[in-house]
Order: structure tokens, then sequence, then C-alpha cells
């Protein structure tokens, strides 16, 4: 897994796979002095940039007097200077408050939003084996130690115990394999069960996995659904009015 300071190199080349993405997305909201780093990073490169263009437009147009004539160099005034300095830190602060106020305004993107669910299921059932929930038990904290792929092997083991909130997980399983289409099924697999405890989570990351599978008509219903409820109010409100 990468280390921050590689997600933001691999930032900033444009160089991020899904996955990453998603980290990064997410390390943006959640981890101020990561958002801070990159910020200050893309500012630096800014400034860097505005001085290779400056110097290289220097360069042409000493080359351009250079070939109609030799002029004698004159001195800049000290006051004039102090001007152009002056001028230059003015540009660059504008620039930042430029830049702040971009980012600041550009919609959120969707999976920028997700995070996977904790772990609040303790396995027990009527008639099940000490082996059985054992297994279960494995499998949650395999989840919980994001071992995705081991984790979703477990629950295939345990799914004959029709434990309603299997699916819920293998939903999210599935989400963070990138098998989003699978999710969605998972999630209306619970939602179907009858089961009221995590039905309106189980709306959110159907809405997730939708959206991510490019099904957007099904995830804006889905959205629409889950207005209705009070999880996640907030950023429903704000996702409906984004998503077209």
């Amino acid at each position: 897994m990468l280390n921050k300071d590689e997600l933001i190199e691999k930032y900033l080349e444009g160089t991020l796979n899904t996955e990453e993405n998603m980290l990064f997305h997410q390390l943006m909201k959640e981890d101020s002095d990561f958002k801070e780093e990159v910020t200050f990073q893309l500012k630096t490169r800014q400034a860097f940039k505005n001085i290779e263009r400056a110097s290289l437009k220097e360069m042409l147009s000493q080359l351009d007097e250079s070939t109609h004539s030799i002029a004698k160099p004159k001195k800049e005034p000290i006051y004039q200077i102090t001007y152009y300095v002056a001028a230059g830190l003015i540009a660059l602060l504008g620039l930042s408050f430029v830049f702040k106020w971009f980012t600041d305004n550009q919609p959120k993107d969707v999976l920028a939003y997700y995070e996977p669910y904790p772990n609040v299921i303790t396995p027990t059932t009527r008639n099940a084996t000490e082996d059985s929930l054992n297994l279960a038990r494995e499998a949650l904290i395999a989840y919980e130690n994001e071992s995705y792929e081991k984790a979703d092997s477990l629950f295939n083991q345990v799914k004959y115990l029709q434990l309603s909130y299997t699916a819920f997980y293998k939903g999210i399983i599935k989400i963070e394999l990138q098998s989003y289409d699978s999710a969605s099924f998972y999630f209306a697999e619970y939602l179907e069960s009858g089961d009221s405890v995590l039905y309106q989570q189980s709306l959110w990351y159907k809405f997730i996995s939708e959206y991510a599978a490019k099904d957007t008509s099904n995830a804006k219903a889905t959205l629409e659904l889950l207005s209705k409820y009070p999880y996640k109010q907030e950023e429903v409100r704000v996702l409906l009015n984004q998503i077209k």
C-alpha cells in the first residue's frame, strides 16, 4: 500500500488508479494535514512554473534584442525593483486565493463519500455449531483487517447459515474489490431479507455501488428512497442536487 507521500506524488503526476483515487479523496476529506500538504505541493509547483515561464520570456526577450542591437545595460532604480517584488508577491497571494476558492467550490466526487462500514456484528444464531460461528467470526475479523479477498471467501463458506448481515458485508467487500454490480446485488439481497438493522446503510452503499457501476438512473432512485430516512441526510441532500 502506498504511503501518503507516494500517493500525493502519483496524484500530481496524474497516475492514480481507481483504488488509489478513492483513498486520495478519502484522505482529503478526513486528514487535514494531508490536505494541507497537497495544497502546498500544488502551490509550489505552480510557483515554479511561473518562475520558469518568466525566465523563458526574459531569455527570449534578451535574444530578440541582441539580434537588433547591443544595448548598454540599464540599471533599474531601487524603488522600481521593490515595486516589481511587491507586485509579484501580490500576484502570488492572488493565485493562492483563487486556487483555494476553486478547490473549495468544486463538486465533490461521489466516491469520495465512500468509506467501508465498521463491523458491528457479534455472530450468534440458533442451531449453528461452534465451528460455523467461529468461521463467521473469522470472516468478520478478516473484514476488519481489510483482508477483503479472504473475508469474501470466508463469507461464502458461512452463507448457508442464512445470516442476514452476510449479504450486507459481502456488498461492502465487493465495493472494495471493485465488483460494483455484484455489490449492488448483495445490497438488494439484504434489503429484501426483511432485516431492518442495516436497512438505511444498505440503501447508502447500494447507491454508491450503482453510481460506481455507472448505473446513474438506479443510483438516483436509490438515493431518493434514502432521502426519506435520517441516515447520511446532509450527504444525500448535496448529492441529489449534484447528480443529474
